[in-house]
């Protein structure tokens, strides 16, 4: 639907993977951003932890999070 670009496959799923240490995120983004879009570089977030967001070559959407600020 307007506004949004029409859907294309592989799009309609986003993959999230919570890190339980800012340095096990690290690694995992470092691991999945070879050759990908980056749409969000992994950074510190207002909510106290990091966030990332890439896009594979097949269009899955990964969003990687740290978990350390929640124990």
């Amino acid at each position: 639907m307007p506004p949004m670009s029409p859907a294309t496959y592989g799009t309609g799923i986003s993959i999230s993977i919570d890190a339980e240490r800012e340095d096990e995120a690290s690694q995992i983004f470092q691991n999945l951003s070879a050759g990908v879009v980056i749409t969000l570089p992994l950074e510190k977030m207002l909510w106290g932890t990091l966030f990332s967001m890439l896009t594979d070559q097949y269009g899955i959407q990964w969003m990687v999070n740290d978990d350390e600020q929640k124990k």
